[in-house]
């Protein structure tokens, strides 16, 4: 009896296979050189919401910043290659060193520019009732429309902002820059209830998340040949 257990102990183990390791999930391949430029500093005029009562204030580069900074940290564990156009915070670069910056960089891959900002209608003084992400391309790009196309899908998806379309302009840096570039506004923090999202920890995070989703769907597209 004992040597049928064994047998059959024996003949079960050959027929089932043991089990594997689920492997890891796979790096996507860096396509791209993502050059993230973040807007303003501690010294640009305006570019703040109005006062709570409480005096918290969303100061627009400090925004800009913390959203850039979560995305570079995002990207960096990604494996995918990154750079941080602007790190200085209490000097404001002016666009034509920023585009000089953007278009000096030595890399053998294509680079792509995202410029992070938050939006903002009014007075600054008082609260207003526009809302919402949009993302703004250079007037006349068929890939920069396409990047600003995908870019607002994630944003809008991943944060649940109002979607307020992808558009072209002719913003200096989307103009002046040698590569496919994009300018995000997500969020308008002259909006009492957006603001507070916006000076979340919550938000800038979903904020960052939406970037790095509509990154790695470039990557996977390869949009940029």
């Amino acid at each position: 009896m004992k040597l049928l257990e064994l047998l059959i102990r024996w003949i079960t183990k050959t027929m089932i296979p043991p089990a594997r390791p689920t492997p890891p999930p796979q790096k996507l391949e860096s396509n791209y050189l993502w050059v993230i430029d973040n807007g303003h500093a501690s010294t640009t005029p305006g570019k703040r919401s109005p006062v709570f009562p409480d005096g918290t204030q969303l100061l627009e580069y400090k925004f800009n910043r913390e959203v850039a900074q979560k995305l570079c940290a995002m990207l960096h564990n990604e494996g995918l290659d990154y750079h941080l156009l602007v790190p200085e915070e209490h000097r404001d670069i002016s666009l034509s060193e920023r585009c000089q910056r953007a278009n000096s960089l030595a890399t053998p891959k294509k680079k792509i520019l995202i410029s992070i900002h938050g939006n903002a209608f009014g007075n600054g003084v008082d609260w207003t009732s526009a809302t919402g992400v949009e993302t703004y391309y250079c007037s006349g790009s068929k890939i920069g429309h396409s990047l600003a196309v995908i870019f607002q899908q994630h944003i809008k998806s991943v944060t649940g902002l109002k979607n307020r379309g992808s558009k072209s302009a002719g913003f200096y840096i989307l103009k002046r820059t040698s590569m496919p570039a994009i300018l995000t506004e997500s969020g308008f923090f002259t909006n009492e209830k957006e603001c507070l999202y916006m000076l979340s920890d919550e938000g800038t995070t979903a904020i960052a998340n939406g970037h790095l989703s509509a990154i790695k769907e470039t990557e996977r597209l390869k949009l940029v040949c």
